[in-house]
């Protein structure tokens, strides 16, 4: 019997709150087989997301269009996945999801609303200089509406009050760019070694991790130690999204997407819809940068405070039952584990490990799934 298995998605856009869902095109994808027996990965059905919202979805159905379920067959490379027999993993991980990684610095947090209260304030400025003259004619005395020269032009004598005002935020952002080149280039000259992460069990979703961490070097002004995990929904493929939208890769991207920034998705620094502001400033010709990007759409696990290397972490499993780790040109579920270490200097430090999790029996449908900002200083999982 023909079988049909359909991967859609309406994936949320970088900073997805100034998006409108019902204007962004759904992305669909199908594959097409002769029967059961015929599909190399009998992964099950998952439906994660709202219909009137951000959504990702994997469904199994015949040619009469009735949904079919499968028993799931341990294996993660397919057709699908254009990977092949010894890569475990999508590329992107390799790329982006792997090894150390530092915070940004928490003023970029408090910068971007400072940066909305300034260009209030400009406006409202802007506004009340428009209006000064009919309101000297009513008689209503105003302030700062004279004139200053300053080189060779004339100013207005409010532009001395709010022009500090404004430049505040970018004067800030600017300075945390410096420190975190800064903290970037102090911590790739003396990075330490991985620490030694044993899975105890395969994990499966909807079950407990079972984790022991063994740290090569413990360094004294490392404090606080967290060992947790998470799973989520890694950005499509840009590739894929034109293929599902039947637009050439070299033309007008889809909406929600940006134009093409060079070098920027061979990096797999982002997706094309961040316009490279997912992160602070990087250095370059780094693998993945160094800041580590929230999924978009994830859910954290449980958490475990890191005492000895004896001790076994037992972590509780997210709250709602995931699919398992699947990847495919337009969908891709990733879980991940994260130690989160509390330094004395320099901000909190991370060493990511990607996970393969088997999925659970039955097909996952997650209705209230959490959707992310995007960017890397807004990861409040991480904060230590």
């Amino acid at each position: 019997m023909p079988i049909r298995i359909i991967h859609r998605t309406k994936f949320p856009p970088f900073s997805s709150t100034n998006f409108d869902a019902n204007e962004v095109p759904v992305s669909e994808i199908e594959y097409d087989y002769d029967s059961i027996e015929s599909i190399p990965n009998k992964f099950p059905e998952y439906y994660i997301g709202s219909k009137d919202g951000w959504f990702v979805e994997r469904k199994i159905i015949s040619e009469n269009g009735e949904s079919i379920e499968i028993d799931y067959e341990q294996k993660i490379v397919t057709k699908e996945t254009k990977l092949s027999e010894s890569e475990t993993f999508d590329p992107i991980i390799e790329a982006q999801r792997r090894g150390w990684y530092i915070r940004p610095h928490p003023i970029h947090q408090k910068t971007r609303n400072l940066v909305n209260i300034s260009v209030i304030i400009l406006l409202l400025s802007l506004v009340y200089l428009f209006i000064s003259p009919a309101l000297s004619s009513l008689g209503i005395p105003t302030f700062g509406t004279s004139n200053i020269r300053i080189g060779l032009l004339d100013y207005p004598v409010l532009a001395l009050f709010v022009i500090p005002i404004v430049s505040i935020p970018f004067l800030l952002k600017i300075g945390a760019n410096i420190g975190d080149l800064r903290r970037q280039k102090l911590f790739l000259k003396n990075a330490p070694e991985e620490p030694r992460i044993t899975i105890i069990d395969q994990p499966v979703s909807g079950n407990h991790l079972s984790v022991q961490v063994e740290f090569k070097e413990f360094r004294d002004d490392w404090k606080e130690v967290r060992v947790l995990w998470r799973v989520g929904a890694l950005p499509p493929e840009r590739s894929a999204i034109f293929e599902a939208n039947g637009r050439d890769i070299n033309g007008q991207p889809p909406p929600g997407m940006t134009t093409e920034i060079p070098n920027k998705w061979i990096q797999a620094f982002d997706d094309g819809t961040a316009g490279g502001e997912d992160a602070p400033m990087e250095i370059a010709n780094v693998r993945g940068g160094m800041f580590l990007r929230p999924m978009r759409i994830m859910e954290t696990g449980g958490a475990s405070e890191w005492k000895n290397s004896d001790e076994t972490l037992e972590l509780d499993a997210p709250v709602n039952c995931w699919p398992g780790t699947f990847y495919t040109p337009l969908l891709k579920i990733h879980w991940e584990l994260i130690i989160a270490i509390k330094r004395e200097k320099g901000g909190p430090l991370l060493f990511v490990k990607p996970l393969f999790v088997k999925p659970s029996k039955n097909p996952t449908k997650i209705s209230d799934a959490l959707v992310n900002d995007g960017r890397a200083e807004f990861d409040s999982d991480l904060q230590t």
